[in-house]
């Protein structure tokens, strides 16, 4: 798979006039209702939130990339919005690239099974018939920096789109420009395969950033916490004056994005981060009374910590050499520093007068691990119970 055609396009749109990318991974309209009519909280084709930037900014380009292996042939949203199949379609495929009259709205569909390094394992058994588009999105992501326009990524698959998201907010160029380029509707939420579209969670805040000094594109610029997160921005001048910049009226969805990311981080903790501090902890004890280490066989280096795939990519391919070298203490240290930086983003969010730290030594002050969580429960009666409701 290669998208140099899409590129090919992009290229060609006036500079005056802004770019906008839309990527589904896993978007076959198999969702009909009794009108056999496509709901727009379903549509995962051609979203609401695009929808409505394709007819509210003046020339606006909007590129539909569509990935999924069941596409149907032509793609709903070619009928619903009259794009028509163009002569580029290659020798022996289905037509796959379709544009509407005036050619502000494309759409181009692979019909592949992807995955991408942030999968890690997801496809370890099966990826003779997947394709790995890690490259493909990272060159697209640069090209549309490099060329002012903007994206937004979404999966429909089942699986979570975070650690693709964190995955980018690992390259400087791309952490630089994450209020432009944007993957995860709804702060990066779980949302699984069905996610309705048309609640305020599934839109950005939207504005448009003009260089006419320099006579360059206009771009489209969504407010994403994250754009404050990884570029360590969370500070209540540096994040008020980034919220200054979007309409007014857009601010009940500033406050439902924090919202959803307090969750994120609220759900982690308590079903992934705390969990595996807990065994390697008891890992680290067992170590202690065990005077010759056994050697760690290599199927068993990705179970030997129950979860440890559900943290980011580069923990994960640190960890699976510490564990090799049972070095449960460094383990240790770095899950919990991983920890404690996201409640960190959590008091911050919360406005607490305690730091992720202070939380995280409370909480894991006992020796006992299995204490840990009377520990939260501890720590919810005394700090006060609106900062902890949900733990």
């Amino acid at each position: 798979m290669n998208l140099n055609d899409l590129k090919n396009e992009i290229k060609i749109v006036p500079k005056d006039e802004p770019v906008f990318v839309y990527i589904g991974i896993g978007t076959a309209s198999n969702l009909l209702n009794d009108d056999i009519m496509i709901k727009q909280e379903n549509y995962h084709q051609y979203p609401p939130f695009v929808q409505d930037l394709h007819n509210k900014i003046p020339n606006l380009h909007v590129f539909l990339v569509l990935m999924d292996s069941l596409q149907e042939n032509p793609p709903r949203v070619a009928i619903d919005y009259n794009l028509h199949p163009q002569s580029n379609n290659r020798e022996g495929e289905n037509p796959y690239h379709y544009k509407n009259g005036d050619n502000t709205l494309q759409a181009f569909v692979y019909r592949k099974n992807v995955y991408t390094d942030a999968d890690n394992t997801y496809y370890e058994n099966n990826r003779e018939n997947v394709i790995n588009i890690t490259e493909e999105l990272t060159e697209l992501n640069h090209f549309l920096i490099e060329n002012n326009g903007s994206l937004l990524c979404d999966m429909f698959t089942g699986k979570s789109i975070a650690p693709l998201a964190e995955y980018f907010d690992c390259d400087y160029s791309i952490q630089q420009k994450t209020d432009q380029i944007v993957y995860g509707m709804n702060a990066r939420e779980d949302h699984g395969c069905l996610f309705e579209l048309t609640q305020p969670n599934a839109y950005f805040p939207v504005r448009i950033e003009y260089n006419n000094d320099n006579n360059e594109r206009p771009i489209v610029k969504m407010f994403n916490y994250y754009h404050m997160i990884v570029n360590n921005r969370l500070d209540d001048m540096e994040l008020e004056s980034e919220i200054a910049k979007y309409p007014a009226e857009t601010r009940s969805m500033i406050d439902e994005q924090k919202n959803q990311i307090i969750q994120n981080i609220i759900t982690k903790f308590k079903n992934t981060n705390i969990g595996i501090l807990r065994q390697v902890r008891k890992l680290q004890q067992q170590q202690e009374v065990v005077e010759e280490q056994e050697v760690v066989e290599e199927q068993e280096v990705e179970y030997k910590i129950w979860g440890m795939n559900k943290l980011p990519l580069v923990y994960q391919t640190i960890l699976s050499e510490l564990i090799r070298e049972q070095n449960y203490e460094m383990i240790y240290d770095m899950i919990f520093n991983y920890t404690l930086t996201e409640l960190n983003i959590l008091a911050l969010l919360r406005k607490m007068d305690i730091n992720g730290e202070e939380i995280l030594k409370f909480i894991t002050q006992d020796e006992d691990p299995f204490k840990w969580y009377n520990n939260i429960k501890i720590l919810y009666k005394k700090v006060e119970k609106n900062i902890f409701y949900t733990f």
